[in-house]
């Protein structure tokens, strides 16, 4: 069986935007001030290739800190054109530059499309799609030990994809998500990896059913916004969860962001960041910053952005938002960037030398010092990458 979810996904949504008349400027036509030349910024390294992960897209990454072992951790995703879905992984130890492989015993079943969260001690993995199912099951990884642990499905949320999920320093938050092709949900669940119990979200005053939604934590809220709806249908609003009342509110709308899913958000201590994405015209390229504790959003510039895109990976450095990769209206992979500086309001293009082949699918986490960049899909049909690159900010 050839199996191409992920591309699927990206393709049923974009189906037919190649047609539209599109400006040099924008990828979906649409009219973007003249941008001021940039100065590139930062600097590009390969990360080692020797004993990689076999190439893939739609996998799961986080970067760990652990007994002053500094690693990323990469697994699942799909990795070839036959089911099953991968349910390997690796581990890159930024200190050594080298790969070493996850243990398959007691690995979940292999899967695309699912979370990973970082809990300071394990790597929780749920949900996702194995090329056939959605999925409602999960495990916990121990990086020290190499060792899986299965997660209970006793009261677990109903089998999605395209879910949203944070970690709050004591618990997994899992909303929304993708319960079939042609329905979304507004169901969740909250899971204590201590207690390996799941508790049941409440829905009183949660946004409508979605998928591909973004999710940060904001240290003591979930903020959910955008996504698609079971129709299609690019949305444009959001809402805040606080889990120690079990309650949800909403997000002022007043100057948000146009509806879209597939976009990019970052949470850089006091506001969220969101960029980019597709609506039902084509891929954007604009966006704006919400100030948690006022409700309010506002623009970010338009001068020197990115161009339109969609699913580029947005990875806060504790300065900037850089925001890589993705995929134009066409499904055309990008290979470009560009850092925001909120306290600015300013962007600057991330250098071009020594980057990485153009992708989108692929996974982006913050090392402390640099983003990390994996894998991901290529120009060309299955065109899995399994290459690394580290970035530098610099000015």
């Amino acid at each position: 069986m050839v199996c191409t979810v992920y591309d699927l996904t990206l393709a049923g949504l974009v189906i037919g935007l190649a047609a539209l008349a599109q400006d040099p400027q924008s990828a979906t036509g649409r009219l973007r001030p003249e941008p001021t030349t940039p100065a590139s910024h930062g600097r590009w390294e390969p990360i080692s290739a020797v004993g990689v992960p076999s190439p893939r897209v739609a996998s799961t990454a986080v970067f760990t800190r652990i007994d002053g072992t500094d690693q990323l951790i990469v697994w699942g995703g799909q990795d070839a054109v036959q089911l099953p879905f991968a349910r390997t992984g690796g581990r890159w130890k930024r200190g050594a530059d080298a790969w070493s492989a996850m243990s398959v015993a007691g690995a979940p079943p292999g899967r695309a499309r699912s979370q990973a969260l970082w809990t300071g001690h394990e790597v929780l993995i749920w949900g996702g799609d194995d090329g056939m199912l959605f999925l409602d099951s999960g495990a916990c990884y121990d990086p020290l030990d190499d060792r899986w642990s299965t997660m209970t499905k006793v009261n677990a949320p109903t089998p999605r994809w395209a879910h949203a999920a944070v970690w709050t320093g004591e618990r997994m938050l899992v909303w929304g998500g993708s319960v079939s092709f042609f329905y979304t949900t507004n169901t969740g669940g909250l899971f204590d990896p201590c207690a390996n119990a799941w508790t049941t979200m409440s829905q009183v005053g949660a946004p409508t059913p979605r998928h591909s939604a973004t999710a940060v934590w904001t240290g003591n809220r979930m903020l959910v916004w955008g996504g698609f709806s079971s129709g299609g249908g690019s949305l444009g609003d959001g809402g805040s969860y606080d889990p120690a009342t079990d309650t949800w509110s909403s997000m002022s709308g007043v100057n948000a962001p146009s509806p879209r899913g597939f976009h990019g958000a970052s949470w850089d201590g006091s506001h969220m960041l969101v960029w980019g994405g597709l609506d039902m015209v084509g891929a954007l390229g604009d966006g704006k910053v919400y100030e948690a504790a006022t409700d309010t959003w506002t623009d970010m510039s338009p001068w020197s952005a990115p161009s339109a895109r969609l699913m580029a990976t947005a990875t806060y450095s504790g300065v900037e938002t850089l925001i890589w990769g993705g995929s134009d209206s066409a499904g055309k992979p990008l290979g470009t960037g560009a850092a925001y500086d909120r306290a600015e309001d300013k962007w600057t293009e991330l250098a071009t030398n020594g980057a990485p082949s153009e992708r989108y699918g692929h996974v982006a986490a913050w090392d402390g010092a640099r983003m990390i960049i994996w894998g991901g899909q290529g120009a060309g049909i299955n065109a899995w990458r399994s290459d690394g690159f580290a970035y530098t900010p610099g000015r």
